[in-house]
């Protein structure tokens, strides 16, 4: 795994395509698997302490 990380607006996207472009494997944004966990329901399963 290699977790790119940075203030907005710098080329994360950007590099993260480019790496994706030439070496073959996916990207995945961390914002949207947040997003997606969180629309599922299993965050909400999760969540009792």
């Amino acid at each position: 795994m290699i977790f790119v990380s940075g203030v907005h607006g710098v080329g994360k996207s950007y590099f993260c395509n480019l790496v994706k472009d030439s070496v073959g494997i996916e990207t995945y944004s961390a914002s949207a698997l947040i997003a997606t966990k969180k629309h599922s329901g299993s965050a909400k399963k999760q969540a009792h302490f």
